[in-house]
């Protein structure tokens, strides 16, 4: 298995960057675990929760 949080870096220096940048990396390994797990929602489901059926 890849280990993602090797491959998820950022070079900018501003730590105002560097905290968004942070935030959104757990986003994305909290999402990439979810769906290793199985833990997804049907399109169809996603739709109807915002109305675009």
């Amino acid at each position: 298995m890849v280990n993602q949080r090797k491959y998820v870096s950022s070079d900018l220096q501003d730590i105002q960057y560097q905290v968004a940048f942070e935030d959104l990396k757990k986003e994305i390994l909290v999402g990439h675990q979810e769906i290793t797990k199985g833990k997804v929602s049907s399109l169809v489901d996603v739709k109807k929760e915002f109305g675009l059926d």
